[in-house]
């Protein structure tokens, strides 16, 4: 036996099921519990639907990191918000990992955070630029919307100015 975990109804649970299982994620921290109420149930294998999804929403970037895996560069080209807006309304996930490129310099990041967010599903993303953190909507949006976020850097001054975001949430 074990307890449930509960949030006193700040909806920070959501859960589906999946075959014989149920799986409960909190959206506040990420974490996933599976559990079943059959006696006898097969032990839980492969999730029939993913629960997190990479999504590229640009391929432009002008940081020119030499380990990046998506050849992004300066010449790269936004996804029309559109177009993730359709995929948005298919997806039966926890959580999105937002990529690309640099996908804080997508002009309607903001939006972007908001529509998945809206759609029930944790936004969460990677970013070698800290200077959304000084552009108000975007600052916003993250704070309300985002699951986690990580921040890549190069050397000490990046990873100092880095930190002084990070601890401003």
């Amino acid at each position: 036996e074990f307890p449930i975990p509960t949030d006193s109804g700040r909806g920070n649970f959501v859960c589906k099921k999946d075959g014989d299982y149920w799986i409960l994620f909190n959206k506040s921290n990420g974490t996933k519990i599976r559990l079943t109420f059959v006696d006898n149930a097969p032990p839980y294998g492969k999730a029939k639907t993913p629960e997190l999804v990479d999504v590229k929403i640009t391929d432009y970037c002008p940081h020119g990191c030499p380990t990046c895996s998506q050849n992004s560069t300066t010449e790269g080209k936004h996804a029309k918000l559109g177009d993730i807006e359709y995929y948005l309304q298919d997806m039966e996930v926890f959580e999105v990992a937002i990529g690309g490129g640099e996908p804080t310099l997508h002009p309607k990041f903001a939006s972007i955070l908001r529509g998945f967010e809206y759609c029930g599903i944790v936004p969460n993303f990677t970013s070698h630029n800290i200077e959304w953190a000084h552009n108000p909507e975007k600052l916003d949006a993250v704070k309300k919307h985002v699951g986690k976020f990580a921040i890549t850097v190069k050397d000490r001054v990046e990873a100092q100015h880095a930190i002084y975001v990070a601890n401003t949430f």
